[in-house]
């Protein structure tokens, strides 16, 4: 089922516009918070995309729990790769303003 999920997820992130209503149906029909780390990337994509500002602590999590980090950023302590997951993602708010 994940990947019929990232499938769905990846159609809905070409859709130009998706209502706060839909978004919060999809979240809650899929449980999307207990699914695997690619559902979860997918409604992340779609959380920022539609500036669904009720699951950006969605986000968040994925970017301090679930972000598959870089070879560079292996160096950082935790405290540090949260931190700088955090202020990635108030760039990513600021930006969407």
């Amino acid at each position: 089922m994940p990947e019929q999920l990232v499938l769905l997820l990846e159609l809905l992130l070409e859709e130009a516009e998706l209502s706060v209503s839909s978004l919060r149906t999809i979240k809650r029909t899929y449980d999307l918070q207990k699914q695997d780390a690619e559902v979860r990337h997918r409604w992340c994509e779609l959380v920022v995309k539609h500036k669904y500002a009720q699951a950006y602590g969605d986000v968040e999590h994925f970017l301090i729990h679930d972000q598959v980090t870089l070879t560079p950023m292996l160096a950082l302590s935790l405290t540090q790769h949260r931190l700088l997951c955090k202020s990635m993602l108030w760039v990513c708010i600021c930006m969407l303003g």
